[in-house]
């Protein structure tokens, strides 16, 4: 496990709503040729708890939905939202000792107890594309390596 994955579990553990199936959760759904293609949930498809997942064949330049019994959940994996900035806030709030102080400023800077920068946020920009100077910063301020 990289630490952009050791860092999206911590955050995940620590809001787990991040993990809901719900409106733009990133999924990898199986189709009925048994290729996983990861797909994002765009709706609830009817009352019986089947939903669809729709994702592109990028080589066949085509779409497909692809749907699912949730109360199964045998061809799909919840894979989560993409994680905000929010979410790193809350995260960073259960984690840190009552001693240490953290802030973010305005333009996206963050900070442990001000002494200097140590990290940008790209405002607007999920974890997954920031830069690896932030993610390492904020891996070694939530899993304390």
């Amino acid at each position: 496990m990289n630490k952009l994955q050791q860092l999206e579990a911590k955050i995940q553990e620590a809001v787990p709503e991040i993990m809901k199936l719900k409106f733009g959760c990133r999924v990898d759904a199986k189709d009925r040729r048994g290729h996983i293609h990861s797909a994002m949930w765009d709706k609830k498809f009817n009352e019986k708890n089947l939903s669809s997942f729709n994702f592109t064949h990028e080589e066949e330049l085509r779409m497909e939905t692809v749907f699912v019994d949730v109360k199964k959940g045998d061809n799909y994996k919840i894979l989560g939202r993409p994680i905000t900035l929010e979410d790193v806030l809350r995260a960073v709030e259960k984690e840190l000792e009552d001693s240490e102080d953290f802030y973010v400023h305005y333009n996206g800077n963050m900070f442990v107890n001000p002494t200097n920068v140590k990290a940008e946020w790209k405002l607007n920009t999920p974890l997954q594309d920031q830069s690896e100077e932030t993610i390492d910063f904020l891996h070694t301020l939530l899993t304390k390596e």
